[in-house]
């Protein structure tokens, strides 16, 4: 007989099994195979008991699902048993391990599956998931030490990258081993993250592969061998000669470790490089470091060109020395010091004549830096500075200004300092329009409805008066972004929008989320609607987002949902993402 209904029973049993049997009762997936194991069961009388069984657990409740879903799991079990043998030959040997600290959380399977899924694909969409994931702690489940170790290797750099300098280290030496059995000195990007990764648990354990790696390995992890000394004396002599290699990166890395270290050796190289050639190759390997010495002497040099910039004649020096200037600023803001930020000031204030450099680089890239600084590391009185200065600055200083505004002002002095930008009259292309259109991005990128289910963070508060001016002005996207709840010029507004329904096209998921948000009377009949049509086509990513939505529907919404993830036509894939929507209802219900 054949047995395939029994396999699939069973891989739903393990399924349900992994996700906890209360997500047993009403299972769809297992009612689908009721009916062909009835049928089965007119020849062979085993399946009908099986289909018994099986309609036990769908029928069962919260008492009773641990109990009908392990009677169904031994009957499935005993009756596989019988059709083959389980288990290899050969001789049994224990199996490594190590111990990791051990974390309680509560972190549910609905929200591991998508995160695993981002880990071990490839594809778009997969850093935002993986970004979001590390800024709400999911990465202290131990069920995702494994595919946090293998992503190391990504073929995506940068989620290779976060993963190796924000998720990996929480595990601390545990990890070790394995990054040391998967380690090889010849390899490329992944193996010189595991080496600097191997040096930042454990500087001791790391010390001999970071010697041999200096000899044997790939040039991309001879570079981060590099990197990973300084913290010896007796790295001073080798990281001066390779200071002097002839390949950038490899100088770069020696300068980068030779801010480690306060010898006045070290510091001779690291001011020769400043007043050579290879100033951009310091300002880049010093970044996020605070070499102080070196930052005094950096900005002593910056005072000094900055006065003699106006009197080059040539434009090509011109922009030789500006270039110069905006290195300097790099190593500058690593630490900004009172000396450091009255110079800042000063670059700023100097808008007006610095404008006048059209070099390439030009005077107002100084200005655009120099704001910047201020905006990250300048304090209070630095974003107080740049805030009152912002008449002054150009558009790409602009937008810097308001990011920092936003994070300091009140949300009614935020809308009274910027509001008065928000000139939909301004003449195209005209430096009001731009104005205009940067603080209208800002409140879409601050406020938007992107994040809204995508973190559980609150959003700082914005004055209500941006929504009122939004709706006044018939602005849709924005009247979205900043939907607030119970807001009932926001509802009144949407119900004028859903009588034109095309009209809506690119902008549904955006009206379901804000109309979620105002507690919209049609919430759930537009997500339901729009969620049907999402959920039978490929895209995994967009029925992704509509079950986000659905998921945050009232239980009055769960005979629909039901209903439209019991259809036949539904695919596995789809079906699995609308039944974890339908679950957390459930379980938000019983709270």
């Amino acid at each position: 007989m054949s047995i395939a209904v029994l396999n699939e029973v069973y891989s739903e049993v393990r399924r349900l099994a992994i996700a906890g049997s209360v997500v047993a009762p009403g299972d769809f997936r297992l009612k689908k195979l009721v009916e062909p194991l009835k049928k089965a069961g007119a020849k062979a009388p085993v399946f009908a008991k099986v289909a018994g069984s099986v309609e036990e657990v769908i029928n069962s409740t919260d008492a009773t699902s641990a109990t009908s879903l392990l009677n169904l799991s031994s009957l499935v079990c005993s009756i596989l048993y019988t059709q083959g043998s389980t288990g290899v030959e050969g001789k049994l040997e224990t199996i490594q391990s190590s111990s990791v600290q051990a974390k309680r959380t509560q972190t549910s399977a609905r929200m591991l599956k998508p995160l695993i899924e981002a880990l071990t694909s490839t594809g778009s969409g997969r850093l935002e998931q993986i970004r979001g994931a590390v800024e709400l702690g999911l990465f202290s489940d131990l069920r995702l030490v494994r595919p946090a170790l293998n992503a190391i290797d990504d073929v995506y750099g940068e989620i290779a990258d976060m993963i190796a300098e924000k998720v990996l280290p929480i595990y601390g030496k545990a990890i070790l081993g394995e990054l040391q059995s998967t380690f090889d000195s010849k390899g490329k990007g992944g193996h010189a993250r595991r080496l600097k990764l191997m040096h930042q648990i454990d500087p001791e354990f790391a010390r001999e592969l970071v010697k041999d790696s200096l000899s044997s390995g790939s040039p991309d992890v001879k570079i981060a061998a590099i990197k990973c000394l300084g913290d010896s004396p007796d790295d001073l002599s080798y990281l001066i000669d390779q200071s002097k290699a002839k390949a950038k990166d490899v100088r770069q890395a020696a300068y980068h470790s030779l801010c480690k270290t306060s010898h006045a050796d070290a510091l001779q190289v690291l001011t020769n490089a400043m007043d050579g050639k290879d100033l951009g190759i310091l300002a880049n390997a010093v970044r996020h470091c605070k070499p102080t010495k070196l930052i005094e002497i950096a900005l002593d040099r910056a005072q000094k060109l900055f006065v003699e910039i106006s009197a080059i004649k040539d434009k090509k020096k011109q922009g030789e020395a500006v270039a110069r200037l905006l290195d300097l600023l790099t190593i500058i803001r690593n630490e900004i010091s009172p000396a450091a930020a009255a110079f800042l000031q000063q670059c700023i204030e100097a808008t007006t004549s610095l404008e006048k450099i059209k070099s390439t680089p030009s005077g107002l890239d100084v200005v655009e830096s120099a704001v910047e600084a201020l905006a990250e590391g300048g304090g209070p009185a630095g974003i107080k500075f740049i805030i009152e200065q912002r008449d002054k600055v150009h558009d790409g200083s602009f937008a810097t200004v308001f990011d920092a505004a936003f994070e300091s002002l009140s949300p009614k002095d935020f809308y009274k300092t910027f509001s008065p930008y928000m000139n939909r009259s301004a003449k195209k292309n005209s430096p009001e329009y731009h104005k205009f259109e940067m603080v209208r991005a800002g409140l879409m990128d601050d406020f938007g409805f992107h994040y809204r289910w995508m973190s559980n963070e609150p959003k700082k508060p914005v004055d209500i008066a941006w929504l009122n001016d939004a709706i006044a002005a018939d602005d849709l996207e924005l009247v979205l972004s900043l939907a607030q709840s119970k807001h009932a010029g926001t509802i009144k507004y949407i119900d004028s929008k859903l009588a034109n329904p095309k009209a809506l096209a690119k902008v549904d998921w955006d009206i379901a989320s804000a109309m979620l948000t105002i507690g919209h009377p049609k919430a759930t009949e537009y997500i339901i609607e729009n969620l049907t049509a999402r959920l039978k086509k490929k895209s995994s990513y967009e029925s992704y987002s509509w079950c986000y939505l659905a998921a945050r529907l009232s239980p009055d919404a769960l005979p629909a949902l039901e209903a439209l993830a019991g259809d036949p036509k539904l695919s596995d894939h789809a079906g699995d993402r609308l039944i974890d929507a339908i679950n957390e209802i459930r379980e938000r219900a019983k709270k």
